[in-house]
């Protein structure tokens, strides 16, 4: 039999590599048998002490007082002390188990073994959210344990039929995608097209949420997302209250929650943390800044290129005069200002963090006056595309701020060419392929179209807590 027990040991040693970092160790039973037994693990995936204490520890120490001469892997798993065990009677399953931080005991004269829960690798603790920032509300992010991740939500949501489920994606590396909702609160056939569309992933290994979110997305060709995207728990927890199904990813701080709106993309956590004047203010201001994002370019554009007559005569001579001696065509000015700021941006998110904003700052100093003094381009470009970048920042949504920065530079050519009527056409395209954009079935123009009235009090504004709570939006209208 202690061949047998060796036999495994190689079988499984060479089954991964013979690599490093797997650790067999080796002891004595001590029944009156003596029998010889062996943890396997991998080193930097598991708590060693839970081994030490809980494992090893329990079966050499348990044993007086016995009469039996052996025990089954059933009275063995009895003595072991840790939270979860499991007896596996085909060998071959091991290795997804340790992969998985689970140690396996093997014992002599036994067929199988047994699985004992020991994960213990090292992890980054709770912090601030790193891109979504709030003023009022929790100040706590998401982090790369899935399971921090569902405590963090059960902290917010105290609700019984609060549902978690769970999968394995990945053909070569599996790795657990969880999909949490409120049964009988979330629609059941948007819960039913997630599990389909998690089923039909296939691929070698998922990484972070982005593998998922570009797998199950409904308009992957689309420039606008439609899948919103958080590391906040508050923000899931408060979807998940209205109905939404959210997406975990081991390995991702950041959670996808389905259906999505253009409406949602807009909000903010602290929305809902102030009070009503402020809030809607800071919504106005937030939609302001979405179209000034958006068009303010592509209209200085059309207005100083084409259409001349929208602009009075004294700032008509205002913007001559500042443009005097510039060389580059408004258009050609404005594309060269956009990527050199989208350059500039790209460049502060990968320098090292102490340096990355000294950087950035000094680079949008330094070659925006150079780029004035050298008569490249005019003082108010300058002033056009700072406005623009701003109102970009003010996008509480990071993938849907994107989406606008990738917008603004076909708009830009085309009010070069049309002008207004440009600027027009592009609105009009991108208006109806919002109508036509879906997300698990849901519009994403909604509550705007189709109108839904209940669902207009928490959109460009949010009334009042003690109106939408003690009346519902129709019977707010009587007040009107």
């Amino acid at each position: 039999m202690e061949n047998a027990l060796e036999k495994n040991l190689q079988a499984i040693n060479q089954s991964f590599g013979e690599t490093e970092d797997l650790v067999i160790r080796r002891f004595s039973l001590m029944d009156p048998s003596s029998r010889q037994a062996a943890v396997i693990y991998l080193d930097g995936l598991v708590d060693t002490a839970v081994i030490s204490q809980h494992v090893v520890r329990p079966l050499i120490l348990n044993f007086t007082g016995t009469a039996k001469n052996t025990h089954s892997l059933e009275e063995l798993t009895s003595l072991i002390t840790v939270s979860e065990t499991k007896v596996i009677k085909n060998l071959n399953e091991i290795n997804e188990f340790i992969l998985a931080g689970d140690t396996c005991l093997l014992v002599e004269g036994e067929e199988g073994g047994i699985i004992a829960e020991s994960k213990g690798w090292e992890q980054r603790g709770v912090q601030e959210p790193i891109v979504e920032r709030a003023t009022r509300g929790p100040q706590e992010g998401f982090v790369e344990s899935i399971q921090t991740n569902l405590g963090l939500i059960r902290t917010h949501v105290n609700h019984s039929k609060l549902i978690f489920e769970k999968y394995e994606v990945g053909t070569v590396s599996p790795n657990s995608v969880m999909i949490g909702y409120i049964k009988d609160k979330a629609k059941a056939s948007v819960v039913e097209e997630v599990r389909e569309r998690l089923g039909q992933i296939d691929l070698e290994a998922v990484l972070e949420s982005g593998y998922v979110e570009q797998l199950i997305e409904d308009n992957p060709m689309s420039p606008l997302p439609s899948i919103k995207v958080t590391e906040r728990p508050d923000v899931v927890s408060g979807d998940i209250l209205e109905g939404r199904v959210c997406i975990l990813v081991n390995g991702s701080p950041f959670a996808l929650i389905v259906p999505a709106s253009i409406n949602s993309m807009m909000q903010s956590s602290d929305d809902y943390y102030e009070r009503y004047p402020q809030v809607f203010l800071m919504r106005i201001v937030r939609w302001m800044a979405l179209f000034i994002a958006l068009l303010l370019p592509s209209l200085y554009v059309a207005a100083t290129t084409i259409n001349h007559e929208i602009i009075q005569t004294p700032l008509l001579f205002t913007i001559a005069a500042t443009r005097e001696g510039i060389p580059l065509p408004a258009v050609l000015e404005a594309l060269l200002m956009e990527v050199a700021f989208e350059i500039l941006r790209e460049a502060g998110l990968r320098l090292p963090q102490p340096i990355g904003p000294a950087i950035s700052i000094v680079g949008v100093l330094v070659i925006g006056e150079a780029a004035v003094n050298a008569g490249i381009v005019s003082n108010i470009m300058v002033v056009i595309v700072g406005m623009t970048a701003l109102s970009t920042f003010a996008i509480p949504q990071y993938s849907f701020a994107n989406a606008i920065r990738f917008l603004r530079f076909p708009i830009i050519i085309l009010a070069s060419t049309l002008g207004l009527l440009g600027i027009g056409f592009a609105l009009m395209v991108l208006l109806t392929h919002l109508l036509k954009m879906r997300s698990f079935g849901n519009a994403m123009m909604e509550p705007f179209a189709p109108m839904s009235p209940d669902d207009l009090s928490d959109s460009v504004i949010h009334l009042p807590w003690k109106t939408t709570m003690s009346a519902p939006w129709k019977k707010f209208k009587k007040l009107l």
